[in-house]
């Protein structure tokens, strides 16, 4: 296709050459013939979504203030930073691996079997929709099952 440039299949490398890769892609992009323009309203600096939680920090789970309400209790994610994620971000996230990815939600020891349905049921609320309707990555691949029935089916093969 004239004009596209895939760098979104590079899985392995990850945030170590990204810059390289950006730079490349630039001269890729001029060599092309268009026209790069700086985006003056681009701020490099935005604040973190992981908040380093010290020996002192004083979180619990079911906590009344969402500070301090842990979510995820291996990585010590709070509903906060769950919530950030979800409303107060540039890139849309509706998904419980897009939440784990910026969080770590779910990436500790019990690898989300804790937090799993703790996330699943705040992006159902901030996205004013049911829970069962919320995916582990993208649109067909429920967390949750979607009827009494296919609950039984699951719970079968068990």
């Amino acid at each position: 296709v004239p004009g596209f440039v895939n760098v979104a299949g590079i899985d392995s490398p990850g945030l170590t050459s990204s810059p390289a890769i950006a730079q490349y892609t630039i001269q890729i992009l001029k060599d092309a013939g268009l026209k790069l323009e700086v985006n003056t309203h681009f701020n490099p600096y935005r604040s973190p979504i992981i908040v380093p939680k010290g020996p002192t920090w004083k979180g619990s789970i079911d906590n009344e203030d969402p500070e301090k309400n842990i979510i995820c209790r291996c990585e010590r994610v709070t509903e906060a930073e769950i919530v950030s994620v979800l409303s107060h971000r540039p890139i849309l996230v509706t998904s419980s691996d897009g939440v784990k990815k910026r969080t770590r939600a779910g990436m500790g020891p019990c690898q989300g079997k804790f937090c799993g349905e703790r996330v699943a049921r705040l992006i159902a609320r901030e996205k004013h929709q049911p829970v069962e309707s919320v995916t582990v990555k993208s649109p067909g691949s429920s967390l949750l099952p979607e009827s009494k029935e296919e609950a039984v089916l699951l719970l079968s093969k068990l």
